[in-house]
């Protein structure tokens, strides 16, 4: 009686991957506002990033990974391992390099090494979707 989400699934990698290079070809060829109306669009989930879920923590109120440094100490993060993963952005839990499509100023990149390259790490949407190739990682 669950509800299984097969997107992810290796089975289906090349059914997604067809479906993006449609949509991706779509958005510019149908001339759809989005394209050209936002700055950023990803096409993957960037490897990092928080949940938009509640937290689960166990007897406190309702908190979000936006919570963390206000109404959460940031210290939890360090000390639980729970939000860490649920927060890996807010806490700088994680620090990876997505590996995906993403569309900046109605081009498309394939790759942080091209965004990199175009100077599109100073957008904020760029910094989250390649922490690493960006210089944002705690320490490095």
């Amino acid at each position: 009686d669950e509800m299984y989400n097969y997107a992810d699934s290796y089975l289906y990698t090349d059914i997604k991957n067809k479906l993006r290079d449609s949509l991706t070809m779509a958005l510019f060829e149908f001339d759809f506002p989005i394209a050209w109306y936002s700055d950023n669009i990803y096409f993957d989930i960037p490897a990092c990033y928080d949940k938009r879920d509640i937290l689960p923590l166990v007897g406190d109120t309702i908190s979000r990974c936006s919570d963390v440094g206000t109404k959460i100490d940031f210290s939890r993060c360090k000390d639980q391992q729970n939000i860490r993963v649920h927060c890996g952005e807010s806490c700088h839990a994680c620090c990876k390099d997505t590996v995906g499509r993403m569309i900046v100023k109605e081009k498309v990149y394939n790759s942080c090494l091209e965004l990199e390259a175009d100077d599109a790490c100073t957008w904020g949407k760029v910094k989250t979707f390649c922490p690493v190739t960006c210089n944002q990682c705690e320490g490095a």
